[in-house]
């Protein structure tokens, strides 16, 4: 195997102990991060089990020295799909190396592949095993034809809704029995057995949630993970005196209850029954064994889904809430008002490291503030948090002009070794004694890499700021930084926003910043608040990226 050059920073992100990563540890789904470079940057301790190395040998490799088993495949193939158009993609594999059948779940995003994987062998050889149980017999050959037509209704299942509806409803009808249940577990920590309709609405109101340690032989064989059959009554009442009033509800006297099972996990049961007394042979418990062995792998595959979902949902609800928390309300002076506005990308798990601020530092100076992380995921949320205060800290300490708090900051975050890139735009709000009588204010700001400030005149012109921008935080922090200044008079406004206002995709971003001159100067009258609220207005449903927006306004006399 050739061995890669590895950099053993990149798995640091996921070692962090937070909620989110012990929440990957625990998916039932083998999980694998590739980088956008192929570089492995995570592995989860099921992807560890399934490939049988560690994550210290894995990670930091590129994945196709670590597998080049896979190269020229359609593993490759699919890899390389989902990581240029951002769709996601699934894919069935026999991956021979491993002797493993995969059914991989691909997730691209802007960082990289998320990839779950689900070793469904257990299904496969389910399937075989269900396909040679009846192959070669003719009597049964209608059987397996409509086996296979429910087993191809069971791949499509999204829900546990769905799934105990095609068994429910058709599966079992095609087993040859007279109905039946199928016994999940329940959001209360008990089961929920769905019943046949023809069993009775007492039955089902009965038995719809039972309790967890519950005498009833379904939820017995789920819990012991074994397979009971109930043939005769006199079987079913040795069993437990329950099943009694059970054959008096359902009418039913033959019974079988086989366990959904998967890699130890008891998801449930299936309960097949018969109206009258039924003895289960070695070939049908075969068929009924195979039949449940794809229930469990469709139960585990629609679980192991939710999880992720849920998982993800999670991810980008802590992420909105971390950002959310930090964007607070504005400082204002007595004749300057401020209003911010937020709104994260369309795209979910897009929440990413936009922000804004305005404050006072310790010499009363106004400071507004709007800045930008690069990247846009759970981590650019958190690296956003440290930058964010790391700025407040430092232009309230040294009170001084933009540039020079943005040098100190970008060495700050150097010393402190918080690894990022961001653009932002730094101003502070002044004002001298001569300005104060008659109503003007100064913005001296300074700009790494942000787009320009818009200034809105109180006569309705519009213009943008567009001194030459230095470069961006985390490149060189001892690079040289300006200051520039503009005097503000009574109405007048100033606009600083992130990129996400005004970029789209197939647009030169010179375009966007004419539209956005342009745009502002056909919404003449309109205050700070109003301002900012037509921008978003006008371009819902259009924007890729999160957008961030203050806008200052000398109020008039």
């Amino acid at each position: 195997m050739v061995s890669a050059p590895r950099d053993t920073d990149r798995h640091n992100r996921f070692k962090t102990g937070d909620e989110l990563t012990r929440l990957m540890e625990t998916l039932p789904a083998a999980l694998v991060r590739l980088d956008r470079d192929w570089t492995i940057a995570y592995v989860n301790a099921n992807a560890e089990k399934i490939y049988g190395r560690t994550r210290d040998q894995l990670v930091g490799l590129d994945v196709w020295d670590a597998f080049p088993e896979a190269r020229g495949t359609i593993i490759e193939q699919s890899y390389r799909r989902a990581m240029d158009t951002g769709e996601p993609d699934t894919l069935e594999v026999y991956f021979q190396p491993l002797d493993v059948h995969f059914d991989v779940r691909i997730w691209p995003d802007a960082e990289g592949l998320t990839l779950f994987f689900h070793d469904v062998n257990d299904r496969v050889r389910a399937q075989q095993a269900l396909d040679a149980a009846l192959r070669g017999k003719d009597a049964a050959a209608r059987r397996l034809a409509d086996l296979n037509a429910i087993a191809l209704e069971l791949t499509a299942a999204e829900t546990v809704d769905d799934l105990e509806q095609i068994v429910v409803g058709r599966g079992l009808s095609v087993l040859g029995s007279d109905g039946g249940a199928v016994v999940t577990r329940d959001g209360s920590g008990g089961w929920r057995m769905t019943i046949s309709a023809a069993m009775g609405a007492v039955s089902q109101a009965e038995y719809g949630v039972v309790p967890y340690d519950t005498p009833l032989p379904g939820p017995w064989a789920a819990r012991n993970d074994r397979v009971l059959l109930l043939p005769t009554r006199e079987s079913g009442l040795a069993f437990h005196p329950v099943m009694g009033r059970a054959y008096e509800n359902t009418g039913r006297s033959g019974w079988a209850f086989l366990p959904l099972t998967v890699r130890d996990r008891r998801l449930g049961c299936l309960a097949v029954s018969w109206t009258d007394e039924h003895v289960v042979d070695a070939e049908e418990l075969e068929l009924l064994e195979g039949f449940a062995a794809q229930c469990a792998q469709t139960l585990d595959r629609i679980l192991g889904r939710e999880a992720q979902r849920a998982m993800a949902a999670r991810a980008v609800a802590m992420s909105e809430t971390l950002q959310r928390s930090l964007l607070s309300a504005p400082a204002e002076l007595d004749d300057c008002a401020v209003a911010v506005r937020y709104r994260p990308a369309l795209e979910e798990a897009q929440v990413g490291g936009d922000w804004y601020d305005s404050f006072l530092t310790s010499v009363g100076v106004l400071t507004l503030v709007v800045g930008d992380i690069t990247g846009h995921d759970q981590q650019a949320a958190a690296v956003m948090g440290q930058a964010r205060n790391l700025l407040r800290g430092v232009a309230y300490t040294l009170a001084e002009p933009p540039a020079a708090v943005l040098s100190a900051l970008d060495r700050a975050l150097r010393d402190l070794e918080v690894r990022t890139y961001a653009t932002v735009l730094l101003g502070n709000v002044e004002q001298t004694p001569e300005q104060a009588a008659h109503g003007l204010r100064t913005l001296r700001w300074s700009n790494a890499g942000h787009p320009p400030p818009l200034l809105l005149r109180a006569d309705g012109s519009a213009t943008l700021l567009g001194t030459p921008p230095n470069r961006l935080l985390g490149v060189d922090a001892e690079v040289r930084r300006d200051d520039h200044v503009v005097v503000l008079g009574p109405g007048d406004l100033v606009l600083l926003y992130t990129d996400g206002l005004i970029e789209r995709r197939g647009m030169d971003l010179d375009d966007g910043l004419t539209w956005l001159t342009s745009t502002a100067a056909d919404l003449p009258g309109l205050d700070h608040e109003q301002l900012c609220d037509a921008l978003l207005d006008l371009v819902e449903g259009h924007t890729e990226d999160d957008v961030a927006l203050l806008a200052l306004r000398v109020e008039r006399r």
